[in-house]
């Protein structure tokens, strides 16, 4: 094989080899192409891809700050109530923190700002998070907004539902803790 040949896989996936004996780094994103030469070659190439090595290595160590150094996102669209924090104080003392909170550069919460509510009732004195100081400052308003109204396009297959809840009702798990009720006065329509 010859150095920057690019062996296509699948629509969009691509194989560039950087150097002859060096194994293949694989692209998520297709070599972006010249309108007027085709594939990019020479020190273009390289930069395209050192920027998708960059991006393929976003994988990012999860740190442990101090909760009076994080910062809550002030210009978070959600909005928390009391009883959405209570829930998730009583989530995490049932199952613990299970994914550490998103921030940026700045230490200001990208992602996670209920949870940071429900841990400062806790007390907790540090806090795993994960920083997003790759993207910048349209990205991360567009990635708030995205992280929340994803989560609200999903649906429930309520045979799987029914099933899990026939299942935690059988055990001493309060079942309000998944942020539903449980309907006593139309057993058709158990949960909601």
């Amino acid at each position: 094989l010859r150095a920057g040949r690019e062996i296509p896989k699948r629509k969009h996936l691509t194989r560039v080899y950087l150097h002859a004996r060096c194994s293949p780094f694989w692209s998520l994103r297709p070599v972006q192409r010249s309108r007027t030469r085709g594939v990019k070659y020479g020190r273009e190439r390289s930069n395209l891809v050192r920027q998708e090595r960059h991006r393929a290595s976003a994988v990012r160590q999860i740190e442990y700050v101090p909760a009076s150094a994080l910062k809550p996102n002030p210009r978070n669209p959600r909005t928390h109530s009391e009883k959405q924090i209570d829930q998730l104080v009583r989530s995490v003392l049932e199952f613990g923190l299970t994914l550490p909170l998103l921030v940026d550069g700045d230490n200001t919460i990208v992602k996670g700002n209920a949870v940071f509510a429900a841990l400062k009732q806790l007390g907790l004195d540090s806090i795993p998070v994960l920083r997003v100081d790759h993207l910048n400052p349209a990205q991360l308003r567009a990635y708030v907004i995205a992280d929340n109204r994803t989560a609200l396009n999903a649906g429930w297959d309520v045979e799987i539902l029914k099933e899990d809840f026939e299942a935690i009702l059988d055990t001493e798990i309060d079942v309000t803790i998944t942020g539903f009720r449980l309907r006593r006065d139309r057993p058709d329509r158990q949960f909601r």
